[in-house]
């Protein structure tokens, strides 16, 4: 399935620059600086990474709305009836959707960074669908998911992320672990129904 959509992220990176750069510029000129084109690169910089930082912050919170907009279309359209629905979309992980309609074995996917083509298969031309965790020192882990692969491409998705290391035995991780597991049973059942 195709997380990326490079045209929509060439837009994205156009915007960040054409706001960076003009406002370092606008502001070197509306302050009257003397030496304009080294005040303006040296500002330009400044408020590219500015503008690049709440890029970063909101991206999912924009391409999130796109998403779901464009998935609840394509899915009624198609009509999925009986859905399960997992969303991913913490600040640091690509954000993506998926959504099982168990009874018909379809399963709608997509990508917060190609938030306007929602891709539908069946469950069937799925394979290797598992769920697990990235082991870390003493018993730990700081990420906990479910996969599977199509056309031989895997699509991970997090239940469970963070910055530091949990306990296996934590709340937190057990929660992600049984909704990883839930979400592998979901799918593998959906592969069992017919077309």
């Amino acid at each position: 399935m195709k997380k990326y959509n490079a045209a929509y992220i060439l837009i994205q990176i156009l915007i960040v620059i054409v706001l960076g750069v003009g406002s370092g510029f606008a502001f070197v000129y509306l302050t009257h600086m003397k030496n304009p084109l080294a005040s303006g690169i040296a500002f330009s910089i400044i408020f590219l990474f500015f503008f690049w930082l709440i890029a970063m912050s909101t991206t999912n919170a924009y391409s999130g709305k796109i998403a779901k907009k464009t998935l609840n279309s394509e899915t009624e359209a198609q009509h999925f009836e009986k859905c399960s629905t997992f969303i991913t979309k913490d600040s640091f992980t690509l954000g993506q959707i998926l959504k099982i309609d168990a009874p018909t074995g379809r399963v709608a996917y997509i990508s917060f960074q190609n938030p306007k083509q929602c891709q539908i298969v069946h469950a069937s031309e799925l394979t290797n669908i598992s769920s697990s965790y990235i082991k870390g020192p003493f018993g730990g882990t700081r990420y906990v998911y479910f996969q599977f692969y199509y056309k031989n491409k895997r699509v991970r998705f997090a239940t469970f992320t963070s910055r530091n290391m949990y306990s296996l035995s934590s709340r937190q991780v057990l929660e992600g672990i049984s909704k990883a597991d839930m979400f592998r049973d979901i799918l593998l059942a959906a592969q069992r129904t017919q077309r």
